[in-house]
């Protein structure tokens, strides 16, 4: 008899990874189940018959081969094995501009989902959506993203922009002028580029000197807020914009024009302004009876027609102006009664000249029917009480011979009569 042992064909198993990407240089199998056997491939492709190691660069994208592996036992087995071959995923990220200013944000051109981007130099970008923090750019670099995708032969994709140096303007003035005010404006902000100029808008202000980079004087005829912007323009970028406010006030006074008042009276001299709290005002006038120069509104007994300037000064914005009003005093007429009784009984004894407390001096002559001279007096005090050289004098009728100037400075001269009653 004679024994026959029936074994089993050699386990010829292998794999390879089902998909191998075009840009990988050499590829192994996954695993052999018995090593020892030999590689091949009906497809001509370049493969260590040993190991199974192929050489991708001669196969082509997008094509399937076939490898097949024969062990070297006693029971010799095949197998074989397909792999496909891809290309990598082909990708194009893109932004909207290769420069872009300071402020502006990029905004990605196309949809790429699944992956991951990144960017270098410190900036922060949204990984899902490739999204840019503007935030975080800065003037003067340049900033790569990346995009990187996923699956079987993942592709990648870069965009390069930068954000160039711009010119920030200043400028300096004084921020609370008064109307009519020269207020000069001076560019205090980063040196301008040669292709690089300033724009100005000066918002209702008449500019008096100064064009292109200044220095400028300007002013407002009317008080209100205004605003003056400069920017620069020119280059990759035009500059960002600067803006600030001036204030212009308008200092008033309101004033009577003229006040009529009668010899001896007290007036107050009143105004309107549009002074704030810390005004101040000083009060100018040849009258010596004003009895406060830095009051708003001071009393006064004038004694003659007179002006009166007020200057206001406003120390929280600056500003003075001034201002003047007229007095004109009126005078009573004097009263010259037309009798009088010297009896001695206290009542009307003497020719009394009433209404006198304006008059600077003073002369009365009382001539007899004949002209001859009876009384002479420059003194208001001393009045003709009807007698001569001490001897009472007939009844009858009297000529009165008067001149007077007033506190104005004006002469006058009155003549008539009066009756002497006994």
């Amino acid at each position: 008899s004679f024994e026959i042992e029936i074994t089993d064909l050699d386990d010829a198993g292998f794999e390879y990874a089902e998909t191998i990407c075009i840009e990988e240089e050499t590829v192994l199998p996954l695993f052999v189940n018995n090593p020892d056997g030999n590689f091949s491939s009906p497809d001509n492709i370049s493969i260590n018959p040993s190991t199974g190691e192929i050489d991708v660069t001669s196969l082509s994208a997008n094509n399937t081969y076939v490898i097949e592996y024969t062990t070297n036992g006693l029971c010799s087995n095949s197998s074989s094995f397909s792999i496909t071959v891809e290309a990598p995923e082909q990708l194009n990220l893109a932004y909207d501009q290769n420069t872009y200013c300071p402020g502006e944000t990029p905004q990605l051109q196309n949809n790429l989902t699944g992956g991951i981007f990144s960017i270098d130099n410190g900036a922060l970008i949204n990984p899902i959506d490739g999204s840019i923090d503007t935030g975080s750019l800065e003037a003067g670099q340049t900033y790569t993203v990346q995009y990187a995708g996923i699956g079987n032969c993942p592709g990648e994709s870069s965009f390069t922009f930068n954000i160039p140096e711009t010119p920030i303007p200043d400028f300096q003035f004084d921020a609370v002028n008064c109307i009519n005010d020269i207020i000069e404006i001076n560019y205090s902000g980063d040196a301008l580029n040669a292709d690089q100029n300033l724009i100005w808008n000066f918002n209702s202000a008449e500019v008096l000197s100064g064009n292109g980079n200044g220095p400028f004087e300007i002013s407002y005829p009317q008080s209100g807020i205004y605003t003056i912007d400069c920017s620069i323009n020119g280059g990759e970028c035009n500059g960002s914009i600067i803006s600030y406010e001036v204030e212009i006030t308008d200092l008033q006074i309101v004033t009577e024009d003229e006040y009529v008042v009668n010899y001896g009276e007290t007036i107050q001299l009143n105004i309107g302004h549009s002074g704030g709290a810390e005004t101040v005002f000083n009060w100018i006038s040849t009258d010596t009876s004003i009895d406060c120069t830095n009051c708003e509104s001071p009393f006064a007994q004038p004694t003659q027609d007179g002006i009166y300037i007020i200057e206001l000064y406003d120390a929280e914005s600056g500003c003075a102006v001034s201002d003047s009003m007229r007095v004109l005093v009126e005078y009573q007429d004097i009263y010259i009664p037309n009798a009088f009784t010297p009896d001695q009984d206290g009542l009307n004894d003497r020719f009394n000249i009433l209404n006198t407390e304006a008059l600077l001096d003073f002369n009365l002559i009382i001539y007899n029917r004949w002209g001859e001279r009876l009384f002479f007096t420059s003194d208001l005090s001393t009045m003709w009480d009807g007698t001569y050289k001490g001897i009472d004098q007939e009844p009858g009728v009297y000529v009165w011979h008067i001149q007077y100037t007033l506190q104005n400075g004006e002469r006058f001269e009155q003549k008539g009569n009066v009756t002497l009653i006994r």
